[in-house]
């Protein structure tokens, strides 16, 4: 449900851009708000809208651009506004949702395991009515608390519910990175799918969730001693034997044993929660930061076959450094090289294209691109175009779904493309 902006406040829309720009999603038009400080010359983003300008917070330069005349004010907020806009154009993921320290908060008060034999508040008919207090949040996250309809919830569980603007417990499942589109998806459909009250309430939601992680005993405090004792002595001795010129069957060996490291972390660390939530550290940085770095490539990206047997938390001896270092290089020389172009390139293209329309609906070609889908992420790319599977007897070509493009993962499919077009208008 779309809510209509006042004069006053359409005065205030502009374009946001990061480049590259991905899709139009990299460049909504915002409302802006001025700030406090006449000084401040920088742009504040809310953290949760940082996934579709692909910002991450380390120096990235976003750019304004004012829009003057009121006929383009009201085709902006007609047509890119992005609180008319709630998932990308590609699939239904959301386009806002919470992320870093506000996921790791998520994570910790959304704890399946709980007390339940130390009921903490009993009868409790709305959680507008739940009590909070620096003990509470502190040390009672895992107690229970027990709602009016009988039904038991960690108290953790029951705030971060109230954080959400509900009044009942509706996301009773433990947070991670996962079901971060879970979390919008309830707020949406709570509030009747209304996009203002929908951003607004994930707006707070995140201040909140800042607020809890900064201002109680769960922030997150790393321990050097719990990456160090993520080896043992055992898994050690493996990892010194890692064959050389036999880099497939050493991959199996550094997969088997960097899982059998993450699985033996303490669940009460903040290394683990940081893991687990999905708000720091992926698989492969938490292995070679503190297991083994195992096969790298060189400058040619052929893959070294003498393995690291150390990770970067051990250090390198001079000889494991030198080996790896051309690579190291080229990948840098590689981003600062082409990246400025790349973006250089796809500004161009569409300046150049943006006059161009399209009179047909379908070009009615046969010419097409064969290729292998080769990931979830990677079907999402291919909704909305023509396609054909090769394997079929049905050779007519329609319109793919997400569901359908999921179907081809690992498999042929045939694509039109605008490459192929035959359209002569």
């Amino acid at each position: 449900m779309q809510t209509r902006l006042s004069d006053k406040e359409r005065k205030r829309l502009g374009f946001i851009n990061r480049q590259p720009s991905l899709s139009r999603h990299s460049a909504p038009v915002v409302l802006i708000e001025p700030t406090d400080d006449s000084e401040d010359e920088t742009i504040h983003v809310s953290p949760s809208f940082l996934e579709p300008l692909n910002a991450d917070l380390d120096g990235d330069t976003v750019a304004l651009y004012i829009i003057h005349d009121r006929e383009a004010l009201l085709e902006c907020e007609d047509k890119a506004f992005l609180q008319n806009s709630i998932t990308y154009d590609q699939n239904n993921s959301f386009l806002a949702t919470i992320r870093h320290e506000a996921l790791y908060g998520a994570f910790i008060l959304t704890k399946e395991k709980f007390n339940k034999d130390n009921i903490i508040v009993k009868n409790l008919n709305s959680l507008k009515d739940l009590p909070e207090s620096p003990k509470l949040w502190n040390d009672h996250l895992y107690d229970t608390v027990q709602m009016k309809s009988g039904e038991l919830h960690s108290y953790g569980r029951c705030l971060f519910n109230k954080f959400c603007g509900f009044d009942k417990v509706i996301i009773t499942k433990s947070l991670s990175k996962k079901l971060i589109d879970y979390v919008s998806e309830e707020i949406y459909t709570y509030f009747n799918k209304d996009n203002k009250k929908y951003y607004d309430s994930l707006a707070a939601l995140e201040k909140r969730l800042f607020f809890f992680i900064s201002s109680t005993s769960h922030a997150p405090s790393l321990d050097v001693e719990d990456m160090v004792n993520l080896k043992n002595d055992q898994t050690n001795k493996i990892f010194k034997n890692l064959p050389n010129n036999n880099i497939k069957l050493g991959y199996y060996i550094v997969e088997a044993l960097t899982n059998r490291a993450l699985d033996s972390m303490d669940e009460n660390s903040s290394l683990y929660k940081l893991y687990k939530s999905g708000s720091r550290f992926s698989k492969a940085q938490l292995a070679r930061s503190a297991v083994a770095i195992g096969y790298s490539a060189d400058a040619d990206n052929v893959v070294i076959p003498r393995p690291i047997k150390t990770s970067l938390l051990e250090g390198l001896s001079e000889e494991q450094y030198f080996m790896v270092a051309p690579a190291t290089r080229k990948s840098i020389k590689d981003k600062s090289r082409h990246t400025p172009n790349s973006g250089y390139l796809e500004r161009t293209l569409v300046m150049a294209l943006s006059m161009i329309e399209f009179d047909l609906d379908d070009c009615e070609t046969n010419n097409h691109l064969e290729f292998i889908v080769m990931s979830n992420k990677h079907a999402q790319t291919l909704v909305g175009k023509y396609h054909r599977d090769p394997n079929s007897t049905d050779r007519e070509w329609k319109v793919l779904d997400l569901k359908t493009a999921i179907g081809f993962i690992n498999r042929k499919i045939e694509v039109r493309s605008p490459m192929t077009c035959q359209n002569k208008g």
